[in-house]
């Protein structure tokens, strides 16, 4: 009956990683400082030893900026790529484990319950203008039956308390690389189609909402991943038409996604890998439009050193810096040579990056390495 359902509801640390199977020994936290300006997370524990709909209401001043997800498991088939010592993992099983948060609006504000333990991830971004005080964020729970029966109503309640000092900006150039192919077929949409613009948004909205700054800009699609004589999806920003000799470069898409950054805060940019990725011995796969014909005048069947690249390097990448001067951008953004160089390929990469340095204005450059060589041999 109702009366002998054990419910367990705790708030944890951010830090735990809820899995099941564990022992439940995790630490209770009721209270954090923060500072204006800053983002609090934490976790609530949930269980129950009967089947239980949870509905959640939120009640805080700071309501408005109090976000609630789910915590979702996911499939973890390798968990440890190299051998290494047992302590600093979790564990080198696969299984599941909790990743994906769900935002809870999307459920109607419940949760079910089925007998092993749920977190729910609780983030509030204290607004900047916040007065030092002490702002509880009470979350009330109320459990019922699958069939509507109610069983009772539980409150965890965090004491946040504000500090006078306003949280400073972030120094940290963050960078994740964000692939517009993968966002076009992860939603079966056309790539550049209203849809797929609409999506690129919500992806840089979410990047920023984790703190991301600099956003990779695909001005041809990027090099990377790619296998040989294999090209991924075109995502080029720029149109490129060839007359004669020369180049004409069309920047329209550019510009909208650049205005996208910009929208959501993005300070820094780099550029796409002007060569092809371990060892720059080719080049991107580049469409261009010649004699009313579009097709891949470069990529994998040009070498890295191809007079006929060089030659469209040195009307591309001062086309592109004009482009990120009229932006205002030119001083913060950061053009890629070529990503994870073996050393075997210095030759060809100190051949590419001679090609491309002279070329892009005040931007600077910037590379994945394992081969710290490279560095070394500035």
């Amino acid at each position: 009956s109702v009366k002998y359902m054990e419910i367990t509801v705790k708030q944890i640390s951010s830090l735990e990683k809820v899995r099941r199977g564990d022992a439940p020994n995790h630490s209770c936290i009721n209270s954090r400082l923060a500072l204006p300006g800053e983002r609090v997370s934490y976790q609530l524990y949930l269980n129950a030893n009967d089947q239980a709909i949870v509905h959640l209401r939120v009640k805080s001043q700071l309501a408005d900026s109090v976000r609630i997800y789910f915590v979702r498991e996911v499939m973890m088939d390798r968990p440890v790529v190299v051998p290494s010592p047992i302590e600093d993992y979790i564990t080198h099983e696969p299984g599941l484990m909790p990743d994906v948060l769900i935002p809870l609006e999307e459920s109607g504000m419940q949760i079910y319950l089925d007998k092993i333990p749920h977190t729910l991830w609780v983030k509030v971004d204290i607004p900047a203008d916040t007065k030092p005080g002490n702002y509880p964020v009470e979350l009330e729970l109320e459990f019922v039956k699958p069939g509507g029966e109610y069983v009772e109503t539980r409150t965890a309640k965090m004491d946040i308390s504000v500090l006078a000092t306003v949280m400073p900006e972030q120094k940290l150039i963050y960078t994740k690389w964000m692939y517009l192919d993968c966002i076009a077929s992860a939603h079966n949409v056309e790539i550049f189609s209203e849809q797929h613009w609409s999506l690129i948004e919500k992806y840089i909205q979410a990047a920023t909402d984790v703190g991301i700054n600099m956003l990779m800009v695909p001005v041809h699609t990027p090099p990377l991943d790619t296998e040989i004589g294999r090209a991924r999806p075109c995502v080029q920003l720029v149109d490129i038409e060839k007359i004669g000799d020369q180049y004409k470069f069309g920047f329209e898409r550019f510009h909208r996604y650049i205005a996208l950054c910009k929208k959501y805060g993005v300070r820094y940019f780099e550029m796409a890998h002007m060569f092809t990725q371990w060892g720059a011995k080719a080049t991107p796969n580049i469409k261009v439009t010649e004699n009313g014909e579009t097709t891949y005048q470069f990529g994998w069947h040009v070498a890295s050193n191809a007079p006929e690249y060089e030659a469209f390097l040195k009307q591309y990448i001062p086309a592109i810096v004009s482009a990120l001067r009229a932006e205002g951008i030119e001083e913060n953004t950061y053009f890629h040579i070529s990503d994870e160089p073996f050393l075997k390929d210095e030759e060809a990469y100190r051949t590419a990056k001679n090609m491309l340095r002279p070329l892009i204005g005040n931007c600077k450059t910037l590379d994945a390495l394992s081969e710290y060589e490279f560095y070394e041999k500035g």
